[in-house]
């Protein structure tokens, strides 16, 4: 267990016993001190008993091993026991000291616990995970430029101390798959189970408060279909309900709250500052147009700024979704008048914790930021630091080193962690750095322009579209055209072999007059070309060729013509 008591306490008490203020057992009482350790440092003056973990570390290589952790801390990369295990072996192989660890498990618990009981700049803590998106943007110099913007904002409006004209509105939502927190009466053997209370598909909500306390009625969004016919009872007339494929919000539903959900209700006082993020469903031409119209000005956040930022990300939307969800337990169902569980001191302290109102950098902590991978403020004469533009790896010593957070001869094993260097590529235009003004000329311009891009883009395409139905419906016409034009010298063709056929061999005779055997049909000169007919007999009936039938046939034939029987 670590101690209870610092240095200080234990140098007090012993003064305090010596002097005969206190007694030994009243000075381990009063200064949270084993009465035996006490003892032994009255009784033995020499006696010299340092606290903390075992010395296998000496002072220099431990506060180094600190150190490097609290800079992978700070930039979000944070030592697992695992990797400190490792670290700290290499770093016990390097000391060639007898090791007084297990070299397969490492350092133990008690060790651990030791070594956040000497440095209270350290402790084992759940980090938690976030988007290396937000990671990029969490920086000190974007969070200045914000409020440096926003301040300008409202001192330009005149709503710098007039906070029923600020509003923030975010989405969120509810996939139907979160899990209850709140305890339930149960069988004490066997598995326990909940029937799902929330709904099975998507359900946004797009809620708006203002830096006053009040909310604006939101607009509930569902999948496809409203759940069913009652969804409605109970639920205020100025509510909005609206589906989507999706279940999320667009820009056409967004446009719709802000006409019929938020310019009725956000006051008569103009103008009105309302704060939002930079999604493209919050960005719109008719949208733009009709807040001009209403003298609303629409800020837009930073982007992967708004888990620092915005009043609802910060300290409204997460206990909303526990109060909703709670709320859904205790009814065996989801109400849509579960939303309304926000309360007005909630609401401003969202504003306050954010930073948004009143204005205050200082409320944006520097914990939440990403320092800069390494202090570039080094002496002229150092030379300059370098890092492989592939992997990330520093080139050269150790930055660390030169920093002075890491002694010399561990600069090949407390190395700061690789930092790639993002790839060279044209910036998206949906990252935004810094606040920015939506409603202003500018975007109300470029808007137009896009339109106006997207018109000539649709036009153009239709054209392409009709010159390809064009072009198809010639190519068509040409090709029955030319079907035609082939069947027409297919059938000349014919009509000129049979005129050829018939000054060749005459004309046909009648149908009866056709070889039973080759199927040719005879021709009333065939006699003249000397081609021989003959009828039927007993053997066969109709007219042959007489050059069609067997030897057999033709000299049985010829015999009756020569006797005069044929």
């Amino acid at each position: 267990m670590p101690k209870q008591y610092s240095d200080n306490d234990l140098k007090h008490a012993i003064a305090s016993v010596r002097r005969g203020h206190l007694s030994m057992s009243k000075a381990a009482k009063e200064f949270c001190i084993p009465r035996t350790t006490l003892h032994d440092h009255v009784n033995y003056p020499d006696l010299r008993t340092k606290t903390g973990p075992p010395k296998q570390l000496s002072e220099e290589d431990t506060q180094a091993f600190v150190n490097f952790s609290m800079y992978c801390a700070a930039q979000h990369l944070p030592l697992s026991r695992e990797r400190a295990h490792c670290f700290i072996l290499d770093i016990v192989k390097r000391s060639e000291k007898p090791c007084l660890f297990n070299m397969e498990h490492g350092p133990s618990d008690e060790w651990f616990r030791k070594l956040e009981a000497e440095h209270h700049a350290i402790r084992f803590r759940t980090a938690r995970n976030e988007d290396r998106s937000r990671t990029t943007m969490s920086n000190k110099k974007v969070m200045d430029e914000f409020f440096l913007f926003w301040a300008a904002q409202l001192e330009k409006h005149g709503v710098t101390a007039k906070p029923a004209q600020i509003f923030n509105c975010d989405e969120t939502g509810w996939c139907g798959k979160e899990e209850s927190k709140v305890k339930i009466i149960a069988p004490r053997t066997g598995p326990v189970k909940q029937r799902r209370v929330l709904t099975a598909d998507h359900v946004t909500a797009l809620l708006c408060v203002s830096a006053d306390g009040k909310t604006t009625p939101p607009c509930i969004i569902y999948k496809e279909s409203f759940p069913h016919r009652t969804y409605r009872e109970g639920v205020p007339g100025s509510w909005l309900f609206a589906v989507s494929d999706t279940g999320y919000v667009n820009t056409e539903i967004f446009c719709q709250w802000f006409l019929r959900g938020f310019i009725p209700n956000c006051g008569k006082e103009r103008p009105v500052v309302l704060l939002m993020d930079n999604h493209d469903s919050h960005i719109s031409l008719p949208l733009i147009q009709a807040a001009r119209a209403n003298d609303i000005v629409l800020v837009g956040l930073p982007s992967h700024t708004t888990h620092l930022l915005q009043p609802l990300d910060v300290h409204i939307n997460g206990p909303l979704k526990q109060k909703v969800s709670k709320m859904c337990n205790n009814l065996g169902f989801l109400r849509p008048d579960a939303l309304d569980q926000t309360s007005p001191s909630s609401i401003k302290e969202a504003f306050r914790l954010s930073g948004i109102f009143p204005v205050d950098r200082k409320q944006i902590p520097d914990a939440e930021l990403v320092p800069p991978t390494i202090d570039v403020s080094l002496p002229q004469d150092t030379e300059p630091i370098r890092s492989c533009h592939a992997c990330g790896s520093f080139i050269g010593d150790n930055p660390l080193v030169k920093r002075g957070l890491v002694p010399r001869h561990l600069w090949d094993i407390l190395v700061p962690p690789p930092m790639p260097a993002a790839p060279i590529k044209k910036p998206s235009a949906k990252i935004v750095a810094t606040g920015r003004v939506i409603s202003s000329d500018d975007i109300l311009e470029s808007l137009k322009a896009a339109e106006r891009k997207v018109a000539a883009e649709t036009c153009a395409k239709e054209r392409e579209e009709k010159r390809k139905q064009r072009l198809e419906h010639e190519a068509e016409r040409l090709s029955k055209r030319q079907r035609r034009e082939h069947e027409k010298r297919e059938k000349d063709l014919e009509r000129e072999n049979l005129r050829c056929e018939r000054q060749t061999f005459g004309r046909l005779a009648d149908k009866k007059y056709t070889c039973g055997l080759c199927g040719i049909r005879a021709r009333v000169n065939d006699e003249n070309k000397g081609m021989v007919w003959v009828a039927e007999d007993c053997k066969r009936s109709g007219w042959y060729h007489f050059s069609c039938l067997s030897e057999s046939e033709q000299m049985s034939l010829q015999e009756s013509l020569d006797t005069g029987s044929g």
